[in-house]
């Protein structure tokens, strides 16, 4: 294990925390789209002991970082849940290591975050192809994840009693989401583009957003309510499945 903190701040607004695993490739440029914000920030990076020099390159900020830590885990929630751990901040904030927070955000976010008393402020994310995630609450939240995580500042009293489950590889951030949306938790939306993203997990493996979707609906929703949204779920599911066979098939039909 390598470790380093510098955690002498205090009265921190925002703690954000990076998690990475063999991202040489991208993490400078998450690193540094933190660095260069201004405002009541701190950053905690924790790696899953990447083999491919990313920590060579977390130990070239490490005068910019406040705490870092390198070693095996149990997956990016586990090193999520380690990250909340050994942060300060009022709010917690998630930045993907192929991501990078758009410039200026906490400058303008912070004071809102100062005097919000919500479980949840959230904005949206665009993404490096040009599209856009606008996060929402509704009535589909029952049906899926609709606040994207790096959109996402948490009150850090939701983690008093609350932690990510590490069996999840992709969506255990939509149970917190739905966990707030069912409690009727005050939340408030900001009109700001938080980051700019790659495209994330559910895109690039549906069936597996899918069944870790259900689980966590089934074990939150009961009764006509579950069997409606799974059948909704569903439908989407096959109709995104019929999408992409045809566009992939579409140049046999021409």
């Amino acid at each position: 294990m390598q470790a380093f903190s510098n955690n002498s701040k205090n009265n921190i607004t925002v703690s954000i925390i990076i998690v990475v695993y063999n991202a040489k490739s991208t993490i400078t440029q998450a690193i540094q789209s933190v660095i260069d914000q201004v405002g009541s920030f701190e950053l905690v990076i924790i790696d899953g002991g990447s083999t491919d020099g990313t920590v060579d390159v977390i130990k070239d900020y490490e005068n910019e970082i406040d705490f870092w830590v390198s070693e095996p885990d149990n997956g990016i929630y586990d090193a999520m849940n380690k990250g909340v751990k050994n942060s300060n901040g009022k709010w917690i904030y998630f930045l993907g290591a192929d991501d990078v927070l758009n410039p200026d955000v906490i400058n303008r976010i912070q004071p809102i975050l100062i005097d919000s008393k919500c479980a949840l402020v959230y904005g949206d994310i665009k993404y490096t192809n040009g599209g856009f995630f606008k996060s929402h609450y509704s009535f589909i939240t029952y049906i899926q994840n609709t606040i994207h995580h790096q959109a996402a500042f948490y009150n850090r009293s939701l983690f008093d009693n609350f932690a990510y489950d590490i069996k999840m590889r992709i969506i255990s951030d939509y149970e917190l989401n739905l966990i707030i949306y069912l409690n009727k938790s005050k939340y408030q939306r900001i009109n700001v583009t938080v980051a700019t993203c790659s495209k994330d997990g559910r895109s690039r493996n549906p069936k597996l957003s899918y069944k870790e979707t259900n689980i966590i609906r089934q074990k939150y929703l009961k009764g006509y309510l579950e069997l409606s949204s799974r059948l909704l779920l569903g439908t989407k599911f096959i109709v995104m499945t019929l999408y992409r066979f045809i566009k992939k098939n579409s140049h046999r039909y021409s």
